[in-house]
């Protein structure tokens, strides 16, 4: 081994650690099976319904009862778990300590009317509440079968609230009459789908929710904001993917809202703070009422704290259900949301933390929004490259160990294993792609390195095909094969992961290395 090669496999097997007695989840479940007498989850949804259709508050109270501690949002983790719709409805639910900066941002007083627009469960609701205990909520939702949950949430806490089954996408309230869609709220609070598609409607550009700007029809993030702000008389606080701060398509949007002078500020939030997506996320603050020209910019990525939640797996065979997961969530600390709120409430700036920019330099920056081009880093650190070859070797050093064994499934025997080994799969084809890029990347700049091609798993459409084989006449799935594939499964994540830092040492060297190239050939010319 190369004395500056890594030992990357050096820790690969290491005795599984205890389990513990963190059962949360699959906890909550048996409970709430086994008071409401339940045959499954299913039957629990079912009768969550009812109550909501009837109005049923003793339900209600069996529910609060039931699960006592309401400092933990227990249905928003039974149906993100159980119901959530990812694929069609974008359903991500918003972690708590990004519900709590949000709230702060947005609400300036208490005892006040507050919208949350495409309010989910009521993760969001139920944090402002908290925090302002004397306001009420007017509460939009599109999915009908989350609604119940809603309800129970916010009547179990005693929260003030009207809930609308509501199209922000159309602005109406699918089950009431045009009256009901002429509300103003003081301020609004929302964390709406990402990237959802929409078509223009007659005469939209007349509509008074887009008068400043139609948003464009690739996505409605900007959609949900200016119907949100139609419906809100001061303050808006938005959580929406990074995209929305520099993206082409939405330029204009951006364009209009800053020479409105409307945006206060722009926070960008770390990733894997949600549970099911790792997507970075952006605060978008806008105020109606606002007197300065600056926005305030904050990057609080670096500020952010980890935890971590253990999880019983609640599918597949005893080889999940027995087994406790483990997953590092980002989290905002107390004071640090009072320090985010503080600095937008007082535009001041702090090196690597905000920076207050005025409209002028932000129209000169082409209405980019991200906080990354405004805050300058606090520190600059100097960083020993690798040579390329000792990069590769590592590289080609994981893709052959991926290469050790190579598994061919019958698609439909594949699918016993769910959408983590598809998602693997996935990640094999797109990767090999992006070593026959790098490759021929590297080549163009006159590196001649081999760069490995993974060549370890296939999905046959060829019936009864398995390769490792399987010995049985019937449709079953061996146990020992569904241990193999889940083993496999998660050493290909740990590759994966330890592939990707590094293409980033690779990437971070070739770059370096133009630059070098680039200064020494113009100071040749000079």
């Amino acid at each position: 081994m190369a004395k500056d090669q890594l030992d990357i496999f050096g820790n690969i097997l290491v005795q599984p650690e205890k389990k513990t007695d963190n059962l949360e989840l699959g906890s909550l479940k048996k409970l709430l099976l086994d008071h409401f007498k339940c045959s499954d989850i299913k039957a629990f949804f079912e009768k969550l319904a009812d109550a909501y259709k009837h109005n049923d508050r003793q339900f209600y109270i069996d529910l609060k009862n039931l699960v006592g501690n309401l400092d933990q949002d227990w249905l928003q983790k039974i149906y993100q778990y159980y119901g959530a719709d990812r694929e069609n409805l974008k359903q991500d639910y918003t972690p708590k300590t990004l519900a709590q900066l949000t709230a702060k941002l947005a609400i300036r007083e208490d005892g006040c009317k507050v919208l949350d627009c495409c309010c989910g469960s009521g993760a969001l609701t139920i944090q402002a509440s908290q925090l302002f205990a004397k306001s009420s909520f007017e509460c939009l939702e599109l999915d009908t079968n989350v609604l119940p949950f809603l309800k129970a949430n916010l009547e179990m806490r005693g929260i003030s609230n009207s809930v609308k089954n509501y199209n922000v996408i159309d602005d109406c309230n699918l089950a009431g009459s045009m009256e009901d869609c002429a509300f103003v709220c003081d301020y609004c609070i929302s964390n709406p789908p990402f990237n959802v598609k929409w078509k223009h409607p007659l005469f939209a550009s007349s509509l008074p929710r887009f008068s400043l700007c139609l948003p464009p029809e690739q996505n409605a993030n900007y959609v949900f904001v200016l119907t949100a702000m139609s419906h809100t008389s001061k303050v808006g606080a938005f959580i929406l993917p990074n995209s929305i701060t520099t993206s082409d398509f939405e330029k204009e949007v951006r364009k209009a809202l800053v020479n409105a002078n409307v945006i206060e500020a722009v926070i960008s939030c770390p990733s894997d703070m949600f549970e099911s997506t790792s997507i970075p996320t952006s605060i978008l603050v806008v105020n109606k009422s606002k007197k300065s020209r600056k926005t305030c910019f904050i990057k609080i990525e670096n500020f952010c704290k980890q935890e971590v939640r253990e999880q019983v797996g609640q599918f597949g065979g005893n080889s999940h259900t027995n087994r406790i997961y483990k997953k590092k969530f980002n989290v905002i600390p107390d004071d640090i949301q009072d320090k985010v709120l503080k600095t937008v409430l007082e535009m001041k700036d702090e090196k690597g933390f905000s920076k207050c920019v005025d409209i002028d330099i932000i129209k000169s920056s082409d209405y980019s929004l991200s906080p990354s081009q405004y805050v300058e880093s606090e520190k600059i650190f100097k960083v020993e490259r690798r040579s390329y070859e000792s990069i590769v070797a590592d590289l080609n050093a994981v893709t052959r160990e991926k290469n050790k064994l190579k598994i061919t499934i019958n698609e439909n025997a594949a699918r016993c294993f769910g959408n983590n080994f598809f998602m693997a799969v996935s990640q094999i084809e797109k990767s090999n792609e992006n070593m026959r890029e790098i490759a021929n990347g590297l080549k163009s700049f006159g590196i001649d390195v081999k760069i490995d091609i993974a060549d370890c798993v296939k999905v046959s459409k060829d019936k009864n095909v398995i390769r490792i084989e399987q010995n049985t006449d019937d449709d079953g799935i061996s146990h020992i094969l569904i241990k193999l594939i889940t083993a496999w499964t998660e050493h290909y994540y740990y590759l994966n992961n330890l592939e990707n830092k590094i293409l980033a040492e690779l990437r971070d060297k070739t770059l370096e290395d133009l630059m070098k190239s680039a200064i020494t050939k113009n100071l040749k010319n000079l």
